[in-house]
């Protein structure tokens, strides 16, 4: 039996190894914390190197890129001065082209717009007065409707009439419009007229006129220097296929219907009516009525009958002339006309109530353009023209007018100027935007003949300037009884 009252060795032996054991775990459990936080620092700096390697290769890559597309920039940037220095250069060219020697053609179809009877039996002098016709036509029509500023010198024109020789020619006799002399000579004439007019027999064949006009078309409207095209072809369809190519090709706006006395196609009349083509109007210029062939009278036969001499409806014509062509009351000798140029040939001057007058011949100046608003004192023919103000209302300028009022215009010129004056130039008042006093009765006209579609209003170029000039309702005309 052990006695309790005895002492032990060491009395902190009990106390002392508890508390050694914790220590011991802790340092071990922090030991471990410590080498997992060391194992996932070791695991980030390795992927961290592993990304900047990638990201380093990465950036090379793009350096190099980058070094690419410099030289790729650099090479584009002097392509694009080398090609800037080659579009002016051309455009400079282009501009020379269409500015330097601007050029007009005149392209028609012969065998449906043949030249009148009193020119046709003329022969060369009849040749030569429609080529000069042809070409006061055309300079009349672009100093009236051209913004441009044409000059006399300024442009070219180029005309060919294309036409089957052996049908129009046995047409024409058997229609006793003219022999075969005549038209020959009359061939002759225009083509020695001037040295860029031509008559071009394409022989026979049906379609061949047509065949040689279209092909001239397409190869003159594309051309720069080509400002517009006279085109007198509008009696067939066949050209309307030839007229939507242009639109397509942004051409059109270069068209301009050269119009006779022969009735338009009815599709050819509807196209330009919705594409509002412009039109210049000579109908002295061509035959009025349409001719037919006459079977079993040929130009054999024809000659025969008048043998080989001038038919009498030929010479009845002829004595007409001669009969009308001189007036009652006249100065010979006096050369106050010679002063008229090429359309006006042998027009005496007339004296009435004391004051010279100068008539206008109506078969050598078909058309009277209307240019007194614009102030373009070429616009006519006639030099001076003749003033509108003056024939049609009243001009109150007096002798400080640039325009003609010694004039002895004849009744059918006295209505084609007021018809013309009515369809083309715009009354002032409306131009401004005031109310016409005038109402219907003003002489001048009150909206575009172009309408919505005018072409020339699309450029900016329009003359009519009223708020309603392009509109489809028109206001109410004023009542003059009102005032």
């Amino acid at each position: 039996m052990q006695d309790s009252s005895q002492t032990p060795e060491n009395p902190h032996k009990a106390t002392l190894a508890p508390s050694a054991t914790l220590r011991e775990l802790a340092n071990r459990d922090r030991l471990t914390k410590w080498e997992s936080l060391y194992a996932q620092q070791a695991v980030l700096f390795r992927d961290l190197a592993e990304e900047n390697a990638v990201l380093t290769k990465r950036v090379e890559e793009l350096e190099r890129d980058l070094r690419v597309w410099r030289v790729g920039v650099e090479h584009t940037e002097h392509e694009k001065e080398e090609l800037a220095a080659k579009v002016l250069r051309l455009e400079t060219s282009l501009h020379s082209l269409q500015n330097d020697n601007p050029l007009i053609v005149c392209l028609m179809d012969g065998d449906g717009a043949i030249f009148s009877e009193d020119l046709l039996i003329r022969g060369r002098e009849g040749g030569r007065q429609a080529a000069a016709i042809l070409t006061h036509t055309i300079k009349g029509y672009l100093n009236h409707e051209s913004s441009t500023n044409y000059t006399l010198h300024s442009y070219q024109i180029y005309a060919a009439i294309y036409y089957n020789g052996p049908g129009l020619r046995n047409i024409l006799i058997q229609n006793k419009v003219c022999d075969m002399k005549d038209f020959t000579e009359f061939v002759e004439g225009f083509n020695q007229a001037t040295p860029l007019f031509t008559l071009v027999d394409v022989g026979g064949g049906k379609e061949a006129a047509d065949a040689k006009l279209k092909e001239s078309l397409r190869l003159f409207i594309r051309l720069p220097q080509t400002q517009y095209v006279f085109f007198g072809g509008a009696h067939d369809n066949g050209y309307l296929h030839t007229l939507r190519s242009f639109q397509t090709e942004g051409l059109l706006h270069k068209i301009i219907i050269l119009k006779g006395n022969s009735k338009m196609a009815r599709d050819v009349e509807t196209y330009i009516d919705e594409m509002s083509i412009a039109i210049a109007e000579c109908p002295d210029l061509f035959l009025r009525l349409k001719l037919k062939p006459r079977p079993g009278l040929g130009p054999s036969a024809v000659e025969s009958t008048s043998g080989g001499r001038t038919s009498p409806n030929k010479a009845q014509r002829h004595n007409i002339k001669k009969t009308t062509a001189t007036p009652s009351s006249s100065i010979a000798g006096n050369d106050i006309g010679s002063d008229l140029g090429d359309l006006s040939p042998a027009v005496t001057p007339v004296v009435q109530s004391g004051k010279v007058f100068r008539p206008i011949d109506p078969t050598k100046c078909p058309v009277l353009y209307i240019s007194s608003l614009n102030d373009i004192p070429n616009a006519n023919s006639e030099k001076p023209p003749p003033c509108n103000n003056y024939y049609i209302t009243t001009c109150k300028r007096g002798s400080n007018c640039p325009y003609g009022h010694d004039y002895l215009l004849t009744p059918e010129q006295l209505e084609s100027l007021r018809e013309t004056v009515k369809k083309t130039v715009p009354c002032p008042d409306v131009n401004a935007n005031k109310p016409c006093l005038a109402g219907n009765t003003c002489p001048f006209a009150h909206s575009c003949p172009g309408g919505p579609n005018c072409w020339h209003l699309k450029q900016g170029k329009c003359r009519f300037k009223g708020e309603y000039a392009h509109k489809v309702v028109q206001p109410e005309p004023v009542d003059v009884t009102e005032f």
